[in-house]
Order: structure tokens, then sequence, then C-alpha cells
């Protein structure tokens, strides 16, 4: 594929790289939301950043007219509801023969239906790990010629620590997410088969570590599926939202579902950059950049976060060193201009 001096991008997400720095970073991009005018997540709320959407009339037309009149290099597309593959197809007959990738930014185990479902039609499919055997995984099954890493990034007009810093914490510790082990407990209980989509390598710690964290702290859960009603829990809350109840808890927590080598998750880095300590459960080949006790904090076992918890909270000062360092560390290397240098670098290398 010839690229001229700045690759013309197509994307429907991240919106950001739309902002205008684009063409400082050897782009030209067009941003589209497949939600159209007025975006909405399956549960009708405004989905804030274009993820998790549904796929709208008008918005495949708004792409339809974006890539007969820009024919961009490259499509790049994230998860969005109702998003099928025919429309895949159509961006890349309408732009004249685009190169097509995805930006999958979720963890499953075994070969995501999210990516399955686009067989054939990518050229590119961009992961938020570094792990090889989760690479082939889908080079093997024949969903796409080539997988590269490429992280989320971090709108810091939102996500900074400047807007947390001085505001009151109400609890001890925030989670944000579900409990799939609790729901795969709920369809036990009912005498139910449990879908195997529940079912993750990560689920059962995640569900006795916040189990326990829970009996021993104020903790406060931002979720929905398999929550107890011992649990402290509130309604789901998306971005932009999502930043102000995450400054509920003085320590951000984090357990993998599906863990994976060099997993660096989008909760990972909005948490780091929003100014509370952020705590997370130990992944090979972690970022070298994200050092435990300097700008992150990593438990191995559910004793040694239960202590870590217990240290943190006892020694504000320490926490807020590490909460310092962690928001610099993504102003400095995950902002969405990096993220657009990363995608300009990775498709001059593959195609």
């Amino acid at each position: 594929m010839k690229i001229g001096h700045k690759i013309k991008i197509l994307v429907t997400h991240p919106e950001h790289w739309s902002r205008g720095y684009a063409p400082e970073h050897g782009a030209e991009v067009v941003w589209v939301d497949p939600g159209g005018d007025h975006p909405k997540r399956m549960d009708g709320s405004p989905t804030g950043d274009g993820i998790g959407q549904v796929t709208t009339v008008d918005g495949i037309e708004q792409l339809k007219q974006a890539a007969c009149s820009f024919k961009p290099d490259v499509f790049l597309f994230a998860i969005h509801h109702k998003f099928e593959p025919w429309v895949v197809d159509a961006v890349r007959a309408w732009s004249g023969g685009c190169k097509v990738a995805m930006h999958y930014t979720d963890q499953r185990d075994g070969v995501s239906p999210d990516v399955s479902k686009y067989h054939g039609l990518l050229d590119l499919l961009l992961v938020t790990n570094r792990d090889p055997e989760d690479h082939a995984k889908y080079v093997k099954a024949g969903m796409t010629p080539v997988v590269r890493t490429m992280l989320d990034g971090v709108d810091l007009d939102v996500y900074n620590a400047r807007a947390t810093w001085g505001v009151s914490a109400h609890h001890d510790v925030f989670f944000g997410g579900h409990n799939y082990h609790g729901l795969v407990r709920q369809f036990q209980q009912a005498g139910r088969e449990p879908p195997p989509e529940i079912i993750l390598s990560g689920g059962l710690f995640r569900d006795r570590l916040l189990g326990e964290i829970n009996n021993r702290f104020d903790l406060v859960v931002r979720g929905t599926y398999g929550w107890g009603p011992e649990f402290k829990v509130k309604p789901p809350i998306y971005h932009p939202g999502y930043v102000y109840a995450m400054r509920e808890g003085k320590i951000l927590l984090s357990t993998t579902n599906a863990p994976r080598r060099g997993l660096v998750t989008r909760r990972t880095l909005r948490s780091l950059a929003s100014g509370r300590l952020f705590m997370t459960d130990q992944l090979l080949d972690m970022d070298p950049d994200m050092v435990d006790g300097r700008n992150i904090v990593v438990y191995k076992s559910k004793d040694e976060c239960l202590s870590k918890i217990e240290n943190y909270l006892a020694d504000a000062n320490e926490r807020r060193k590490v909460e310092a360092s962690g928001a610099r560390l993504v102003a400095e290397k995950h902002t969405y201009p990096h993220r657009l240098d990363d995608f300009v670098r990775i498709v001059k290398e593959v195609f």
C-alpha cells in the first residue's frame, strides 16, 4: 500500500484523534461515531466516549459518506454493538480498498466472538497486551494476518490528578466492574448451567478477593452482575462520569478476569491518571515503566493485597507519592497523541 506523507485514517474510536493534533503526528483523521448523532449504549445511557454504543442507520450513513469522500488509507474501528461484518466490508469498498484494523481493548479467554465475527476482514488486529500466545491465537484461527500491541489512551482533560486532589474520598476502596464468578454461582444455585462466556480464568480470584476486602474495609462497587446483598453496590457509570465515581475511593482496585502477559487495560491508565492510588494483580511481563511502590501498587496474592491496602490507608504521605508518580507516567507516555504516534508507526511497519 502506498501511503503519502500523512496517513489518512478513518476512525470510529477514539474520536480524540480528530481534535486537531493529527497533522503534527503524521496523520489526517476523520472520526465517525457509528451510533450517529446521539449515541447510546444498550441500556439507553449515553456512551460519553463512543465505547460500546449501538450502531444506527444514520451512523452507518455518516460512515459511508466519510469513506467515499475522505478515501482513507486505513479504517480503524473498535467494539460497537450491532456493528456487523458487512459494514466493515462496505467501508473497504466505499473507500476504494483501504486497509482494515480493529482495536480490541477487551480481554477474553479463547478467541473472542467480538473479533471472530470479522473473520477474513481484518488486515491488522491491535490488542492491549504483549502476550505472544494471545497474539498467535488470532492469527492461527485466521482472524487476521498481523497482531500488534497498542494500548488505550487517556483524555487528560477528564482524567487528571488536579481535578481529584482536594476532593474527599468517602470510601477506603473503589472497584468498578462485574463479579462474573458471583454470577456463575447464581446460575448454579438456580439449578442452571452458566454460559461459558462468564466462566473466566480470573473470576474466582476476583470473587474471593472482593469478598475479603468487603469484610475488612469500606468498599464501594460500581457494577451490576454477580454482587450479593452484602456489597455496597451503586449503578454503573460511564465516561466522563466514571472519573467522579472513582474519586469515591482512596484506593482504586483492579483484578484481571482474563490475565494476559503484558496486559495494560483502559482502567489501569485512567485510574493512574486520575490521581488516586491504583492497585492491580501481578501480571507476567508487566510494563517496565509501571513499578510497584513507585507509580502503581501490585499484589501477587489475596493476603498481600489486603496487607497493602491496610498499609497505604494508614500512610497518606506514601499514598500521595505513588498517586503523583502514576499521574505523571500517564501524562508522559499514555495520552491519545501518544497512541496516534503508535498507530502511525505500526501502520508504516505493517503496510
